[in-house]
């Protein structure tokens, strides 16, 4: 059977002994009237099931490339409609008791939130220029940096900021694009950032921008927005 993340089974054996459990239920006015089932909804469900189970013997009596495609067709629609009404009319159903629930194959969700910590590795990236005023930013977690469990390190928030030669104006640095005056310190130093759950990502600058700095410097961020700590300030010319 599959893991209890997905209730439907890989194997298409266990498939039909899950169909043989459903049916007899589906098709029952009185486990219908107990769990509050619509009539036409099981009737709606059971057809598809029925439909895969013909599709099924068809192939299995003569296993050419069509019998074939329209089995496999019928079993993504039967797996589509069990899906469906588990989890309208089973996962939640309080007038199902649990063991019911159980033998038809589904687990009722955790509903008991999982704290998430905020991160605690560094994050950094290694930079490809791409092009004339386009850079790319590979991320990863800095070598050695204690594992996070997977919600703390759920994405990259990277922060930047832009310096002209001998550093911006005062003008440029308050409006606008908010140019560096100075090399920055700290990531707080840097007016602007974006995050991401890719590895790889892209920036493309104006084209004035090039031969400018570019400072980075990137965290982690867990599921729920909190940071973690600073990672490295890191820095390029603009081509």
């Amino acid at each position: 059977m599959a893991p209890r993340n997905d209730w439907i089974p890989t194997r298409e054996g266990d498939l039909l002994d899950l169909i043989a459990l459903w049916q007899p239920r589906l098709t029952n006015a009185a486990t219908q009237a107990a769990y509050g089932w619509v009539a036409q909804e099981c009737t709606a469900t059971n057809t598809t099931l029925t439909a895969f189970l013909t599709a099924r013997t068809a192939y299995e009596t003569s296993k050419t490339h069509i019998n074939r495609l329209a089995k496999d067709r019928a079993k993504k629609d039967a797996i589509a409609a069990m899906r469906k009404f588990a989890n309208e009319r089973i996962r939640f159903n309080t007038k199902m008791p649990e063991t019911a629930r159980e033998e038809m194959g589904i687990h009722a969700r955790d509903t008991t939130p999982t704290p998430v910590p905020p991160p605690t590795a560094q994050a950094e990236a290694d930079i490809d220029i791409l092009g004339v005023h386009l850079l790319a930013l590979h991320l990863h977690a800095v070598p050695g940096a204690p594992p996070d469990p997977h919600h703390s390190d759920y994405g990259y928030r990277i922060y930047y900021g832009v310096m002209p030669p001998g550093g911006a104006t005062p003008e440029a640095a308050s409006k606008g694009r908010r140019e560096l005056i100075e090399p920055p310190l700290t990531g707080d130093d840097l007016p602007h950032s974006r995050f991401t759950r890719r590895q790889k990502e892209q920036f493309d600058f104006p084209a004035d921008d090039s031969g400018k700095t570019v400072y980075f410097c990137v965290r982690f961020e867990n599921a729920k927005g909190e940071p973690g700590p600073w990672g490295p300030l890191f820095h390029t010319v603009i081509p």
